[in-house]
């Protein structure tokens, strides 16, 4: 099984809220959710996982399997090609990002626009779920 690992600080998504690196608590938390979720994949029999990352960061030794397939993203347009690439290839796709400005929203519709399938909730889901009017 193929599956498609997207998280948004370690997988260039901050390239889309600035230029400079992504750094502090947010990538140390981001970081530890993908290690966390690729390591359990990758204690699966069978499984590859394909996962973006900001070619400014480096590469934790953890990622270094046979199994484990790095996409190094030097810029936001590079992230929308890789992204839906990585995801029209993967049997499954599992998406982490924050809800400000609706980036898990964004990268989960990119990820069905591809033809991938999401191993989460539908954006439509994540839409409402969001939106604190919405749930009121």
């Amino acid at each position: 099984m193929r599956l498609f690992l997207y998280e948004f600080v370690t997988g260039g998504g901050w390239r889309l809220v600035e230029n400079a690196p992504p750094g502090g608590s947010l990538l140390t938390e981001g970081r530890a959710m993908l290690l966390a979720a690729a390591l359990d994949f990758l204690a699966l029999e069978d499984v590859e996982v394909d996962i973006p990352w900001d070619a400014r960061l480096a590469t934790p030794p953890e990622l270094t399997s046979p199994r484990v397939r790095l996409q190094f993203v030097e810029s936001a347009t590079d992230l929308d090609k890789i992204v839906s690439r990585l995801a029209a290839a993967a049997d499954w796709s599992l998406v982490v990002a924050p809800e400000f400005d609706n980036h898990l929203l964004y990268a989960c519709r990119q990820v069905i626009a591809a033809g991938g399938r999401l191993l989460g909730p539908t954006p439509e889901f994540i839409a409402i779920a969001s939106d604190k009017h919405a749930t009121a």
